[in-house]
C-alpha cells in the first residue's frame, strides 16, 4: 500500500522519490501490484494542485517501474467527484490502471 508518502514534516516534506523508495521495498519483497492511494485534493492540498499530485505520482510509478510485470491498482476512498475521476483518467494519460477502486460515493437510484 502505497499512502502520501511524500508528505512529511511542513518544513521538510519527503517528496516523490519517499514514494517511489517505498514502492521499491514493496518491490523487493515480491510484491508485484501497488494500491496506490490518491484522493489528496481538498485534504492535503488545494483541489487542483491535490489532483495534480495524484497524476504525477502514478506517473512517476510507472515510469520507474515499467516493463517490471508491476500492476498500479489505484484508490481514492470516494475522495473523487465524477469530474476529478475523468480529469485523473485523463491526465494519467497511458498509464494502465489495473483497478479504480472507490473514485466516488455511489448514489444509486432504485427505478
Amino acid at each position: 500500500m502505497i499512502l502520501f508518502d511524500e508528505l512529511g514534516p511542513k518544513d521538510e516534506p519527503l517528496g516523490i522519490d519517499n514514494i517511489l523508495k517505498n514502492c521499491q521495498w514493496d518491490y523487493d519483497y515480491g510484491y508485484r501490484q501497488l494500491k496506490v492511494k490518491i484522493g489528496r485534493s481538498g485534504k492535503m492540498y488545494p483541489h487542483d494542485k491535490g489532483l495534480a499530485k495524484d497524476i504525477e505520482v502514478v506517473r512517476a510509478i510507472h515510469e520507474a517501474f515499467k516493463g517490471k510485470g508491476v500492476d498500479i491498482l489505484v484508490d481514492a476512498n470516494d475522495a473523487y467527484s465524477y469530474q476529478d475521476t475523468l480529469d485523473f483518467l485523463t491526465g494519467v494519460g497511458d498509464t494502465p490502471i489495473f483497478w479504480v477502486e472507490e473514485p466516488f460515493e455511489e448514489n444509486c437510484k432504485v427505478l
